[in-house]
């Protein structure tokens, strides 16, 4: 039986939505249902017909309701109870993972959402201009050539967030950022503060806080890195449909450099240094990433990818 992609969000959707009254049941029921739910999740992107970017855009569609149910799960721990209009608007909801954290979350009136949206339309227009301006050059080298595609392609990616986050705060309803300037991270520690802020939080809240109790903060932060590893080498999978390998190393190397630099806070001048480091660092370690995307437009720069789809290739 072969999926149509279109159909993957309303079965995540729908998905989702059982889980409502299933979070109602005993602690070891619901854990169960939680486990059940997500397997179903995570099994709906492999029935859509291969084809990489298809597969790609159906795995994170599934991914993103799947932190859905782990938070709803984890509220219950915490003695929150949702009800059926709260559960659906966190469910829809595209820029918020921690429901218990959500009245947290900024709601700025309308002057500075302009703004914002006038900061996510440059950073755009930026990303998109040099993209194309970079891409008509030719580089000495394919390294020089990924990085000139990649960067910019960052930059324009992180102007859409901007935009459809304020766009979605025009509904009054508060919303957390998605990237906080993450190109002015001072060190990795810093990055990862900056980077995908609503899947950093999740993270933390529900996972990091939780092993934390128990274990030392560097066996948290590593347990905690290679979940998003876990994570991404499952997306890498449908992808492609081989074994990645290299989204592990990703995270395990981005795990040890949160750990070597969270106590570093440069300032002054120092901070120049510390800035293009934390670039350089993560311009060489984005290409063991970016290996889980798809080497086909719209993400065509990624063809220059000089490692292969899978670690199993190098040997």
């Amino acid at each position: 039986m072969e999926l149509p992609l279109y159909l993957v969000p309303a079965i995540a959707f729908a998905l989702t939505l059982l889980f409502f009254p299933l979070s109602r049941l005993p602690k070891t029921s619901r854990l169960m249902a939680a486990i059940a739910v997500s397997a179903a999740l995570f099994t709906t992107p492999f029935f859509v017909a291969y084809a990489p970017i298809d597969r790609f855009c159906a795995a994170l569609l599934s991914a993103a309701f799947w932190p859905k149910i782990c938070d709803t799960y984890v509220g219950t721990l915490h003695g929150v109870r949702m009800t059926f209009p709260q559960y659906l608007l966190f469910v829809a909801h595209p820029f918020s993972l921690v429901w218990r954290k959500l009245h947290l979350e900024p709601r700025p009136p309308l002057r500075e959402n302009l703004v914002r949206l006038l900061y996510g339309a440059s950073l755009f227009v930026l990303g998109y201009g040099a993209y194309h301006l970079l891409k008509s050059r030719d580089m000495p080298h394919q390294l020089m050539e990924y990085f000139a595609g990649v960067i910019p392609y960052l930059i324009a990616a992180y102007g859409i967030t901007v935009i459809a986050v304020a766009g979605f705060r025009f509904t009054g309803i508060r919303a957390r950022e998605m990237h906080y300037n993450f190109f002015l991270a001072r060190t990795p520690a810093d990055f990862w503060r900056r980077w995908n802020r609503p899947a950093g939080q999740i993270l933390y809240e529900d996972i990091l806080k939780r092993f934390r109790g128990s274990r030392s903060i560097a066996l948290a932060t590593l347990f905690t890195f290679a979940i998003n590893g876990l994570l991404h080498e499952w997306i890498a999978l449908v992808t492609n449909g081989v074994f990645n390998g290299f989204q592990m190393i990703f995270f395990m190397l981005q795990g040890l450099a949160v750990l070597a630099t969270r106590g570093f806070k440069p300032t002054g001048w120092a901070v120049v240094p510390w800035i293009l480091g934390t670039l350089i660092f993560n311009a060489f370690t984005t290409m063991l990433a970016f290996t889980a995307f798809p080497r086909v437009s719209p993400i065509e720069v990624n063809a220059l990818n000089p490692l292969p789809p899978s670690i199993l290739d190098l040997f």
